[in-house]
């Protein structure tokens, strides 16, 4: 699950993601450490990866780490329904860069040297 979570005096909103499918575990774990009092924003279906793809598209409003500036283009984006053509797009483009990712791990398995018993040879 991806969550959008705002602390309430800096403004900045933190674009994360986490396992549990219960955010309320990992915000109150998030409270615990902040001197901001924190907002959740929204939360979408998503990966580490669809997070990580979030953080490219909004880099130019990066304040530091998985904080971001609110600034237009992010608080339309947190408008956008789970189901809108923006969402399931980027979705789509994830999913196949995640794909070809593997593809390449696959090919570059099979193309590593081996040794005269057949097992894998590692490279320090």
């Amino acid at each position: 699950m991806v969550y959008f979570v705002q602390g309430e005096i800096t403004r900045l909103i933190k674009i994360g993601c986490t396992d549990r499918n219960d955010i309320k575990q990992r915000f109150s774990a998030m409270q615990t450490g902040s001197p901001d009092k924190l907002i959740i924003l929204k939360t979408i279906r998503g990966s580490y990866d669809l997070e990580s793809a979030l953080h490219r598209k909004f880099s130019h409003l990066r304040a530091f780490n998985e904080w971001f500036r609110p600034e237009k283009e992010l608080l339309d984006f947190l408008k956008l329904s789970e189901d809108s053509k923006e969402l399931t797009e980027l979705r789509e483009k994830v999913e196949l860069l995640r794909l070809k990712q593997f593809d390449r791990s696959i090919r570059w398995r099979e193309n590593e040297p081996k040794d005269k018993g057949g097992t894998q040879i590692w490279l320090s």
